[in-house]
């Protein structure tokens, strides 16, 4: 059995830059959130003098903001990413995919130099809130998003792609259990076990 082509071209690049970013937090649960606001602005310079191959800037935003009433929570928000110069190397590129991020691609699969994603998340709480110290709350839920990658050159443009997902999610002591269904109108599908950041 083969599996890929093990006669690839390799690559390589160097990259040295300098950032600013701006992150405001107010969730009330870092994993599944009922409230709050979770805002980062991100400023990108990469340099020659830092060691990168070529200079170029970009910045990203990034928004999400969760409503809750009683067991069930909204969460409404996206992300916005550009590149605001021509440079064609690996770095450049800011990354999609995976659950909730354009579900039904593997993770990271879809990649561009400016993107965007918008996504509305519903999850309701499945089991009743504990009052002792230890709460391991069971959640069901689903999620719409539509996002778009393209870069500058016009050479790769995915158009907007639109995804669903469903799943199921278990608040651990060791961070959230998730099991995910997703898919899309590219015609991809796929099923995600993660134990670690839901959003």
């Amino acid at each position: 059995m083969r599996i890929g082509d093990q006669n690839l071209p390799s690559e390589s690049f160097n990259e040295g830059f300098y950032q600013l970013k701006y992150s405001f937090d107010s969730f009330d649960n870092v994993y599944f959130p009922h409230e709050g606001k979770d805002i980062g602005l991100t400023f990108r310079q990469f340099e020659p003098g830092l060691g990168s191959d070529k200079r170029y800037r970009q910045w990203e935003f990034k928004l999400d903001k969760a409503m809750s009433s009683g067991p069930d929570t909204f969460i409404l928000g996206g992300r916005y990413g550009r590149t605001l110069d021509n440079a064609n190397v690996v770095t450049s590129s800011f990354l999609l995919g995976g659950a909730r991020q354009l579900s039904g691609f593997r993770e990271d699969a879809v990649s561009g130099q400016n993107i965007s994603l918008m996504r509305g998340v519903y999850f309701r709480r499945l089991t009743p809130r504990s009052y002792l110290p230890l709460d391991f709350p069971l959640y069901i839920g689903g999620s719409l998003e539509r996002g778009r990658a393209w870069n500058n050159d016009n050479e790769f443009d995915s158009g907007y792609i639109n995804a669903a997902s469903v799943f199921i999610g278990f608040d651990t002591p060791l961070g959230p259990l998730n099991f995910s269904y997703g898919f899309n109108d590219a015609d991809e599908q796929a099923v995600y076990l993660n134990l670690g950041q839901t959003f």
